[in-house]
């Protein structure tokens, strides 16, 4: 993951971590952790436009 990568993820809108029960959207990397501990997805509202974050962590998270 690099910074301004797009990416397709499964937006959740709840506050507990690994539920993809959400709508997938493309998101632009906005943020990533220092030393690499997660990183954070900028999104698009398609209902009203207006854009929010939300963040994820790596896949070979330990």
């Amino acid at each position: 993951m690099t910074l301004g990568q797009m990416e397709t993820r499964a937006v959740t809108f709840a506050s507990s971590y690994g539920d993809h029960s959400g709508v997938f959207l493309a998101g632009k990397c906005v943020y990533i952790h220092p030393e690499g501990r997660f990183y954070t997805l900028e999104f698009t509202s398609p209902v009203t436009g207006e854009k929010f974050r939300e963040s994820y962590y790596f896949e070979d998270r330990a």
